[in-house]
């Protein structure tokens, strides 16, 4: 098979059923996807698999897009929180790090620090010491 480009759409005949028609994409994050399904015409296997695109790109956009402050389970208690995002005596958004009280250049180096402290730790250990970390983990979890 070629190499295929991010979210190229390829067809081939099945196998199994010469008659019957097949679809491919090569998804970013996926790897390559084949229909399980058969279909009679390429004009119809293109378009299922133009809708496959579709639905994985929109599922990507949506975890990609910033969370939205939790919501409570109860529903009394859900229904109150509406009532006062309406009336504004709450905001829907989540509060910055200015209005919690925290210096936000201190919370920007915390996380410029964080998002390489894992591996700038495992990179100083030694491979037997992180083989021992990692047992020790290993066995916290399963001791839960």
């Amino acid at each position: 098979m070629t190499k295929l480009d991010p979210f190229s759409i390829r067809t081939y005949l099945d196998p199994d059923f010469r008659h019957r028609i097949r679809w491919v994409v090569w998804d970013p994050v996926a790897g390559i996807i084949r229909s399980k399904q058969n279909y009679p015409t390429e004009m119809e296997a293109l378009l299922w698999a133009e809708d496959y695109i579709e639905r994985r790109q929109i599922g990507l956009a949506k975890r990609m897009t910033t969370k939205t402050p939790k919501r409570p389970r109860d529903l009394n208690q859900w229904a109150k929180r509406m009532v006062d995002i309406v009336t504004g005596e709450a905001d829907d958004k989540a509060p910055t790090p200015e209005e919690q009280g925290k210096n936000p250049s201190a919370v920007e180096r915390g996380k410029r620090g964080g998002e390489k402290g894992g591996k700038a730790r495992a990179a100083a250990l030694s491979p037997d010491e992180l083989s021992r970390q990692a047992r020790h983990a290993a066995r916290k979890r399963w001791d839960k």
